[in-house]
């Protein structure tokens, strides 16, 4: 070996050992390393839901068909307190009522004759409540509403952040209770956009940690690329 071959090899062998040992043996990253890495978005889930309007919605959870005479039987017993299920829900010619739970705050809509009445169930409206069903309920063709916290339903499902992240359309229906298709379609975009947004930056950190890229390891070897 001449003595300017072997001046070269002592120059790159010592090169190598100033590089960062993250550069000086880089190990391919797995998926499931990556995943792990970047993580869940740190964007509030309260306010997203707030941003595509699936932070409540109204869940229909009464109907008395329209009758003559007050012929059909008032099966509502429970004076609303949403304990009592019959009938089939969304059909149209019998009454029906679903199980629902009524808070200190929770909100009634009562649609009939063409008018909407709005209120709480409890305290302080519940004597205008009872007074108004009762009322309406003896003509029939009234809906009932009651309005249902779905940010709420995250924490009674056991879903926190790093698992809201993963769910699909269907659980967002079937387990959060966003009904509307179209809203759904909208939360997912924004949920996708949001996850593209969080990935981009997590990897931009990640490269600046890395302090030497693969150009700068290249230059300092007088390695030409391939």
């Amino acid at each position: 070996m001449t003595k300017e071959a072997n001046e070269s090899l002592t120059n790159n062998v010592m090169s190598m050992h100033l590089l960062p040992k993250s550069i000086e043996a880089e190990k391919k990253e797995t998926e499931f390393e990556k995943r792990k890495r970047i993580g869940a978005p740190k964007y509030s889930i309260e306010q997203l839901m707030k941003e595509c309007d699936v932070e409540m919605q109204w869940n229909h959870v009464r109907h008395v068909p329209k009758c003559d005479n007050f012929s059909w039987l008032k099966p509502h017993g429970d004076k609303l307190e949403g304990t009592e299920e019959y009938g089939k829900k969304e059909e149209k010619k019998a009454p029906w009522s679903v199980k629902f739970e009524a808070k200190d705050d929770t909100r009634f809509k009562i649609v009939a004759e063409g008018k909407t009445h709005e209120g709480k169930v409890n305290n302080p409206d519940r004597k205008y409540f009872d007074e108004l069903w009762k009322e309406v309920s003896l003509k029939g063709d009234v809906e009932l509403y009651i309005d249902q916290n779905l940010h709420a339903k995250l924490a009674e499902n056991h879903i926190d952040a790093n698992t809201f992240w993963k769910l699909s359309e269907s659980e967002f229906k079937d387990i959060v209770g966003i009904q509307s298709f179209g809203k759904r379609k909208r939360l997912m975009s924004r949920i996708e956009e949001i996850k593209e947004e969080h990935e981009k930056k997590m990897e931009e950190e990640y490269q600046k940690s890395k302090g030497v890229n693969r150009e700068d390891v290249e230059k300092l070897l007088n390695i030409k690329k391939e």
